[in-house]
């Protein structure tokens, strides 16, 4: 049985996302967030004009105790998620409009990333299961999010 880690789940993930088109408004692009010094909701709400569709996949640091314990293997749960970044503005034809964009961009994210892409090509050791996603707003930023159960295997200590 292979193991992974949460590391090399996350880089699958940014890999999943980066390489997509969004279904509307394409030319906008998914792009990675890359400041470790910022959070990406920090640097968002700092850098407004800027964050258009920035994306990371995070960790919640709530990794279970393992499920499944052998001598050199444990099962362990762990949530993951991807949120999505998008500045308040008219670009979209109002809030309406942003709220759309919103929604296309979750569907067609987790379709690919999420519970149906790993599904299809579990290249990353892990099991994944999208849950509801959720839109969050801090002042004139919005977030999508799509939080993920993940399911894997690691070393024991």
């Amino acid at each position: 049985m292979a193991t992974t880690t949460p590391a090399e789940i996350r880089t699958v993930i940014i890999a999943r996302i980066a390489a997509l088109t969004p279904p509307t408004h394409g030319a906008n692009l998914y792009t990675a967030h890359r400041d470790d010094r910022l959070d990406l909701r920090a640097w968002a709400a700092a850098n407004p004009l800027g964050c258009l569709r920035r994306f990371d996949v995070e960790t919640r640091g709530d990794t279970s105790s393992p499920e499944v314990t052998m001598v050199t293997l444990e099962q362990v749960r762990e949530t993951f998620d991807i949120v999505i970044a998008y500045p308040e503005s008219n670009r979209f034809s109002g809030r309406r409009g942003l709220d759309d964009v919103i929604a296309s961009d979750l569907r067609h994210i987790d379709y690919y990333a999420g519970t149906t892409g790993f599904s299809i090509t579990p290249t990353s050791n892990a099991t994944i299961i999208s849950t509801q996603y959720s839109r969050e707003q801090d002042g004139a930023v919005w977030f999508g999010v799509i939080p993920l159960e993940v399911v894997y295997w690691r070393a024991s200590p």
